[in-house]
């Protein structure tokens, strides 16, 4: 059995005994594999351990649970393998940054974990993604380069060493330790399939600007923010699937029709493989 087919199995296995007493130990005794093999094949293919991801799968079940059913927050704690209700709520408060109880009287599912849904060719291992947040209120005030797609995607070869050359001359910035491609569908439609894309950089007040920049304030909304580690010149295209053809369908957000972007955030800290922290931003109602 060739390894993606293995970790497919497991996966499997895991997903039919979230409710159940299930660990490494328990999983490399059923398929007969030993303890060393399955962490490294595991871990390999998916990102993380079987323990984060058994944690992960069960906290977003559980979290299903509180908005979809009028079962007690003791009865799925218990049902997801936590001993108690104190427990429980530590380990929901770390990802969820709230309580439980809290997040029931929200009435919003938000998934953090998916089932890993694992193919030789997907690029983007049901986990890459390393955290999902939820960011109310925010607004983004931004400098940098722009053209309309009409013009071509080649320019994005163009405006993105532009920036970087000129990034540390743009005052007030945020984050040195991010940049920002933003695509702007508020023009778009069936009769102008062409959006504005825009390479640039946050600030905190738009004062001088550098010659050829220009500005671009997007208006408050909620944001869901998907981070992941990879390299900042691959194609979005296995996330931006991801999100909107897996994450969104199961998830009680809505898009925010009135904030057409998508914006990316890519880390310029790059490590020994070439991968950064990138972070995807979806606006949602």
């Amino acid at each position: 059995m060739k390894n993606i087919e293995f970790i497919k199995n497991v996966v499997d296995y895991i997903e039919l005994n979230l409710k159940e007493e299930i660990d490494i130990y328990v999983i490399s005794n059923h398929f007969g594999y030993s303890i060393y093999h399955l962490s490294r094949m595991f871990t390999s293919c998916v990102g993380f351990s079987i323990h984060e991801y058994i944690r992960r799968r069960r906290i977003t079940e559980a979290s299903r649970a509180l908005v979809k059913s009028n079962e007690s927050i003791i009865n799925i704690a218990l049902d997801y393998g936590y001993s108690n209700q104190q427990s429980f709520t530590v380990s929901f408060k770390e990802i969820y940054n709230c309580t439980p109880n809290q997040y029931r009287k929200n009435n919003e599912f938000i998934p953090y974990q998916l089932k890993i849904s694992l193919s030789p060719q997907k690029n983007l291992k049901g986990d890459m993604i390393m955290d999902i947040i939820e960011v109310k209120d925010y607004e983004f005030k931004l400098v940098g380069y722009t053209f309309n797609t009409k013009e071509g995607f080649k320019n994005m070869g163009v405006i993105w060493p532009m920036l970087h050359a000129t990034k540390n001359n743009v005052e007030n910035r945020v984050n040195n330790d991010f940049t920002i491609g933003l695509n702007d569908y508020h023009e778009m439609s069936e009769e102008n399939p062409f959006f504005q894309y825009y390479a640039a950089v946050e600030v905190s007040e738009i004062k001088t600007i550098p010659n050829g920049m220009e500005t671009k304030i997007l208006p408050k909304t909620n944001y869901i923010v998907f981070k992941y580690k990879g390299k900042n010149e691959d194609s979005l295209e296995p996330v931006s699937k991801y999100i909107y053809s897996e994450w969104l369908p199961q998830s009680d957000k809505i898009l925010n029709d009135e904030a057409r972007f998508d914006l990316v955030r890519y880390g310029e800290n790059i490590d020994e493989l070439g991968n950064s922290i990138i972070e995807y931003w979806v606006p949602v109602k």
